[in-house]
């Protein structure tokens, strides 16, 4: 074989090894959503997990239209009359 089928049957098998379901390229990778990042301990768990990042973290969820849990989402019952104002300036500590 020469030089040059030697190439071309190297790239061939390149090729076929790229084309496997199991290939490392075929795999999808997905992000966080930034409720998710900001409590994994792997990302930024450490920082922003705590509970004075309670009213940030309801904020950022209204904000990205994520769902909002029992503890976030406002209730007439908590606060009469309150409306939602996810523009609102939302402190650390409340």
């Amino acid at each position: 074989m020469s030089g040059r089928g030697r190439r071309l049957a190297a790239l061939d098998r390149m090729v076929r090894r790229m084309e496997r379901p199991e290939s490392v390229a075929a795999t999808a990778l997905t992000a966080p959503d930034i409720l998710a990042a900001m409590t994994d301990p792997d990302l930024f768990g450490r920082e922003f997990g705590g509970p004075s990042w309670a009213p940030w973290r309801a904020f950022l969820a209204a904000f990205f239209g994520l769902p909002l849990d029992a503890e976030q989402s406002p209730s007439t019952e908590r606060t009469p009359g309150a409306t939602l104002r996810p523009w609102r300036r939302v402190g650390r500590r409340g």
